[in-house]
């Protein structure tokens, strides 16, 4: 179900298929099957906030649904009155996707190698990463519609938590040649978001150089939402469709980013660099009002009672206890309970995002300190678990492993363009635009971030005297 190429929800429907050559045994078989076979329909996924204010939302370019197909991945585009469906477990595509999360992984973030958009490392890793992903973009090319490739706003909708695809990494201009650096124009590029048409990464094949804004992640809006088969929803036995409207979501457009901003960190980033956090601390004082360190899991659920923040930041550790993920805080003190530096995220609940004033959302940065014990550990889930049970509406977190310290680097570039944006901005030309900046900066580990929820929300500031 949609509305102005934006899915509300999706659904399956069920029921009997006959398949065969032979027409006296598909009469038979019919016969049989129409005495008990009916067809039923089954909500399998509902998106957050998506039919609250229907009439203030801006209208997408495509919407995509993720999801498994006999064990494979599928992807189900909706442009207008173009829809299609295609299977993406091709082996080709899956080498692509798989080399792009391999290259992603292995990072060293804290490397000076990776810490210049022209360093040696961070032109490998693109080009690379634009090799695969414009594999990726030639498959896709002959089975999308060209309102679908061409899509400046784009909601993707993870229907099943292992179908996330690399959608940032496609690479639309042509694939490099084996030693193309990075362009020279490129930090300009990405500044100003444009890039001339015929430079000669769109128009020479093998291109001489590569072009960041090649990539999807850094051309377009994209909207991302994740959400668990076990929030589907009973259908009334007489009902044959429903429209969950999520009563508890807010229906207002706008999301305050003024007043507190609480943020939290696993001493796994002092073990890195004992100054990272002591330094932004600093930094964050002529950039938010009120910046609120916090220290233990009890504390944060307080304190976001008592102060309504607009902005969380926790730059956490991922710790996997047998089926369980939990986020860990601090400790506070060596002595410190599990339960003041452990949550887990099967017991997340709204009351640690949302204040009893909190009229919009608040910005949920969940940038994870993840060690090698944590390496087998996908953010998507815990991004996923975090909208699904505090639905929190806006949510960036890592798909990567990354570096604590550059996690702090980044978590403060955010921080400071929130600090000088004009009211009304949505949130998804905000994070489009950090993500350029932050690459042309250097920051080459702005890759592993992503952002979960509504891109739509307009990010305001109070008036004096509003509440």
């Amino acid at each position: 179900m949609l509305y102005e190429n934006r899915v509300l929800q999706t659904g399956i429907v069920r029921g009997p298929v006959i398949s065969t050559v032979d027409s006296a045994i598909r009469d038979t078989v019919s016969r049989d099957l129409e005495r008990a076979a009916h067809i039923d329909f089954v909500l399998s996924g509902v998106v957050g906030r998506a039919s609250g204010d229907l009439s203030a939302r801006s209208r997408f370019d495509a919407a995509l649904v993720l999801n498994d197909l006999g064990g494979g991945h599928g992807l189900h585009s909706v442009a207008g009155n173009d829809a299609r469906y295609i299977v993406v477990s091709d082996k080709t595509i899956s080498g692509a996707v798989d080399k792009i999360h391999e290259d992603l992984d292995l990072g060293l973030w804290d490397l000076r190698e990776f810490n210049d958009l022209h360093a040696p490392q961070t032109e490998s890793l693109l080009r690379d990463l634009a090799l695969f992903g414009n594999r990726i973009f030639a498959f896709l090319q002959n089975q999308l519609s060209p309102s679908v490739l061409n899509a400046q706003k784009l909601q993707v909708v993870i229907a099943h938590r292992d179908a996330r695809f690399p959608l940032e990494f496609i690479y639309a201009f042509q694939p490099p040649a084996d030693n193309a650096p990075i362009c020279p124009h490129a930090a300009e590029a990405l500044r100003t978001g444009t890039c001339a048409q015929d430079c000669a990464a769109r128009t020479e094949i093998p291109a001489p150089v590569v072009c960041p804004l090649g990539f999807w992640g850094f051309n377009r809006v994209i909207e991302w939402h994740a959400f668990k088969t076990e929030r589907s929803l009973e259908l009334p036995a007489s009902a044959v469709a429903r429209l969950d409207d999520f009563d508890a979501c807010s229906r207002t457009s706008e999301a305050f980013i003024d007043g507190a901003c609480l943020f939290a960190y696993s001493k796994e980033i002092d073990k890195a660099d004992v100054n990272s956090i002591s330094a932004f601390q600093e930094r964050s004082l002529t950039l938010t009002e009120q910046p609120v360190l916090v220290e233990s899991w009890p504390e944060w659920k307080e304190r976001v009672r008592e102060l309504n923040p607009g902005l969380l930041f926790l730059l956490v550790h991922t710790k996997v206890d047998g089926a369980r993920t939990r986020l860990e805080m601090g400790p506070p003190t060596g002595a410190a309970s599990e339960a003041e530096y452990l949550l887990g995220t099967d017991n997340l609940t709204p009351e640690y995002v949302y204040g009893p004033k909190v009229t919009g959302t608040p910005i949920v940065m969940l940038l994870g300190c993840t060690t090698g014990r944590a390496a087998d550990v996908s953010f998507d889930t815990v991004a996923a678990a975090i909208e699904d049970r505090t639905r929190a509406g806006i949510i960036i977190a890592t798909t990567n492993l990354v570096y604590g310290p550059k996690a702090v680097e980044i978590a403060e570039k955010f921080l400071r363009k929130l600090a000088t944006l004009e009211d009304g901005q949505s949130f998804g030309d905000v994070m489009l635009a950090v993500r350029r900046e932050a690459l042309a900066d250097g920051m080459t580990m702005i890759l592993c971030i992503t952002a979960y929820g509504d891109a739509d929300w307009k990010l305001v500031r109070r008036t004096p005297g509003q509440a």
